[in-house]
């Protein structure tokens, strides 16, 4: 994948294949797609310090994501067991909507993000721009939570929608608090 159109075009085919036979893997990949759609926006609009970086970070850290998926699929190569756990039980269909949300959130995000975020290289120099960038993200994720919460209450859980309705913006809230919490620490695992 050479530009963040291309991640866009794969979570495409994914989507199309797993829709067609009820593969619950569809949650996340849908939501992952609605985040990517807004980075490559916030990308076009210039809102990165370094923009060329950042899309290659996020190219990256979408890999971690296909690498983890192929090898699962394949049955050859190295599985990450937050990964495995997450797609064995979206394959088995034994998790809510929700869960196959969170399992695939807290994978990507504590499993893949520091890996990519490490492999980019940040020397120290460089860190302060990279974790202002970093940082730009969460406004980014804060934007697509309500199209993120649309899309898997139109096409998986009518339910999640109402519980949504109910609870007003405190659900976002607590969203956005637990993503910037889990992307901070991403943060400082790769700096380690």
């Amino acid at each position: 994948m050479e530009t963040i159109r291309d991640v866009i075009a794969r979570m495409d085919e994914l989507l199309t294949t797993w829709d067609g036979e009820d593969d619950y893997r569809a949650v996340f990949i849908r939501s992952y797609r609605a985040i990517t759609e807004r980075m490559a926006r916030a990308l076009q609009d210039g809102l990165f310090e370094d923009g060329a970086w950042m899309e290659r970070l996020d190219i990256l850290f979408a890999s971690e994501y296909f690498d983890a998926l192929t090898s699962y699929q394949s049955g050859r190569g190295r599985v990450p067991e937050c990964w495995r756990l997450a797609f064995d039980l979206s394959v088995r269909k034994k998790t809510t909507v929700l869960e196959d949300l969170l399992l695939g959130m807290q994978a990507h995000i504590v499993h893949d993000l520091p890996l990519a975020l490490f492999r980019m290289g940040m020397p120290a120099a460089e860190r302060p721009l990279r974790r202002r960038d970093h940082e730009r993200v969460n406004g980014v994720l804060s934007a697509a939570i309500d199209r993120v919460q649309e899309d898997v209450t139109s096409h998986y859980s009518v339910i999640l929608g109402s519980l949504d309705r109910l609870a007003g913006r405190r659900d976002e809230m607590l969203t956005e608090a637990g993503i910037r919490a889990a992307r901070t620490g991403a943060w400082v695992a790769a700096v380690a």
